[in-house]
């Protein structure tokens, strides 16, 4: 939210009481955006105990893509539009030691991986001169993987890891945010945005490394999780700048 306040303190402070010029927001454009991705997770995981049951990770890496969309200018002040983005995605991860019980030393390793990520807003918004503050929101699309990877800290005692796994999963949700975009001419303008995306609970059953079957009988019975399944709640938070060519 920092980096979409700054833009609009600079859009106002250095053309919006400039000039009384009016712009027309109307018609297609298409674009490229670069910021940051803050992939988040929350595990719980039903074999771990509970001092390690509901580890939360965070990642938050470099990120691009592309868009494109179209406005409406529906009176002077009022806009509204449809926008469509990809691009790409974050992992995070978290190293664990299940110390709680001296007859259960495991270690855990927990992944999220969103390989890519897109979205389809519509967005709207008040227009004042070159500059459009606006709010948006819509579908959000990815694809992700979740691991929990338990492995025995005495290797004579157990022999295999488990692992908890959900395999690529193309998963839709929905995405919120705010944003600010000005027009430097007819067909250039910039933008900032800060967006949330959502996208619920994936589960998984352990298995032996390698195997099919699940580990505990228990998973045939997902959802709810009960013992032997770990579930995964993830999110998103994207910082973005971006530059918008105009037809």
């Amino acid at each position: 939210m920092f980096l979409v306040a700054a833009m609009a303190t600079f859009v106002f402070t250095g053309s919006v009481f400039a000039s009384d010029a009016k712009t027309d927001w109307t018609g297609p454009y298409v674009g490229a955006y670069a910021g940051t991705n803050s992939n988040n997770a929350t595990m719980a995981d039903y074999w771990c105990d509970a001092t390690c049951s509901t580890q939360s990770v965070r990642h938050t890496a470099i990120a691009g893509g592309v868009s494109g969309g179209y406005d409406w200018q529906i009176d002077e002040n009022f806009v509204v539009g449809l926008e469509a983005d990809v691009g790409t995605g974050a992992t995070s991860h978290s190293h664990f030691l299940d110390g709680a019980s001296a007859a259960s030393d495991w270690v855990y390793d927990f992944t999220a991986k969103q390989k890519w990520n897109a979205a389809l807003r519509g967005r709207a918004g008040l227009a004042v001169n070159k500059t459009l503050l606006y709010v948006t929101g819509g579908l959000a699309f990815d694809s992700s993987e979740f691991t929990s990877v338990a492995t025995y800290a005495d290797s004579g005692t157990y022999s295999g890891d488990l692992v908890s796994q959900t395999g690529a999963k193309n998963r839709t949700g929905y995405v919120f945010g705010a944003g600010v975009e000005h027009k430097f001419n007819g067909q250039l303008s910039v933008k900032a945005e800060y967006l949330r995306s959502e996208f619920g609970q994936n589960s998984a059953c352990y298995r032996r490394r390698g195997e099919s079957t699940p580990y505990f009988a228990t998973c045939e019975y997902l959802p709810p999780a009960t013992t032997g399944s770990s579930n995964w709640n993830s999110s998103n938070d994207s910082l973005r700048v971006g530059i918008n060519y105009r037809f």
